[in-house]
């Protein structure tokens, strides 16, 4: 829809003619708006458009059609008459002031914590307000995505605007377990199949190294004749989410159950060591393997018992490059209960 608003001509010679808008005129942004001419019958009309702040969309013989942009202020379009005759007019010109509200909200960027977020922005600038769909009831987020604003402000204008309310950061460093390796890798998430959507933004803290920022610590020279206490904290625009994990001091049958692991394999199909063989898996008819990449994105994940090895492929069917992953055993035999923990390597 558009408005439709006449400039009028008053024709006061016939071979001089003087042209007269009949008003100035208020319109809001982002509208159309269609201005026609009135002079002389078989006159032909020209038209002065603003270069910024709005788009001629169409010209007739007799009228512009104009699309108003986000700008806000007063612009002028002119029209001037040459009449059949070929006597041309003095230039015409129309005041138009765009106006509209603008929605501002309280901050850039929402942050779905502790499982809500509360949208502020300036409703005392507007009349009535709803969220498109229905979306947010009371202003409030539950569930991350693209929400937009629909608005009407004092002068009547429809004014509308999208904000994006994120994930949280996620944190979970899995249940206690035992590494029996002197150095090793600790994932903020290793439950996700994923990396946190907003990796880039987030920063992490870690109880070893308070200088180190990724999704990710190496630990070195970890000791294994005693209990450590690891944590994380993971911050996104002051949302903070934590989590610790206990690493077990080493008792000597993990050890020999970890030691009996390969920690390489080379699946490059010429029938030799083409896949992770763990036969010290065999007595455990429960167990379940995890393998991780070094992003965090679980790549394999097999049925109880380990009864098909893993071939170097991702849940998808892709070959996986030549790589150290990070894999968790879970025994599930009623006995250890905690996992074993470690890497291997894929040479191709």
């Amino acid at each position: 829809m558009f408005r439709c608003t006449k400039i009028l001509f008053w024709v006061v010679s016939f071979m001089t003619p003087c042209m007269v808008f009949s008003q100035d005129m208020q319109v809001c942004i982002g509208t159309k708006s269609l201005y026609r001419a009135v002079g002389e019958a078989g006159s032909i009309f020209e038209y002065d458009v603003p270069a910024t702040g709005v788009q001629l969309l169409n010209a007739y013989p007799d009228s512009i059609l104009v699309q108003w942009g986000d700008a806000r202020g007063n612009f002028l379009l002119g029209v001037r008459e040459t009449s059949v005759h070929g006597c041309m007019g003095d230039w015409a010109w129309l005041n138009v002031a765009v106006v509209g509200a603008e929605i501002q909200f309280s901050q850039d960027r929402f942050i779905l914590c502790n499982g809500e977020a509360q949208i502020l922005f300036n409703e005392k600038d507007f009349q009535s307000y709803q969220w498109k769909g229905g979306a947010m009831p009371q202003n409030i987020a539950r569930e991350p995505g693209t929400y937009e604003l629909q608005a009407f402000d004092w002068n009547g204008c429809l004014i509308s605007k999208q904000i994006v309310v994120d994930a949280p950061p996620r944190v979970n460093l899995g249940r206690d377990t035992m590494i029996c390796t002197p150095g090793f890798r600790l994932y903020a998430d290793v439950s996700s199949t994923t990396t946190n959507p907003n990796a880039e933004s987030t920063v992490y803290t870690w109880s070893e190294d308070a200088n180190v920022r990724t999704h990710y610590l190496d630990v070195f020279d970890h000791p294994l004749d005693r209990n450590i206490k690891y944590w994380v904290k993971a911050d996104l625009e002051g949302c903070s989410v934590s989590d610790t994990v206990v690493v077990l001091a080493c008792k000597d049958d993990q050890t020999e159950e970890l030691l009996s692991i390969p920690n390489t394999f080379t699946p490059n199909g010429d029938g030799d060591n083409d896949v992770w063989q763990i036969r010290a898996l065999k007595p455990y008819s429960s167990a379940l393997v995890e393998v991780y990449d070094r992003w965090g994105r679980r790549v394999f994940l097999s049925a109880k018992g380990y009864p098909e090895p893993w071939d170097g492929q991702d849940t998808e069917g892709n070959r996986l490059p030549l790589e150290t992953y990070y894999y968790i055993i879970h025994l599930n035999d009623g006995i250890h209960a905690k996992p074993l923990i470690g890497t291997i390597t894929i040479v191709r």
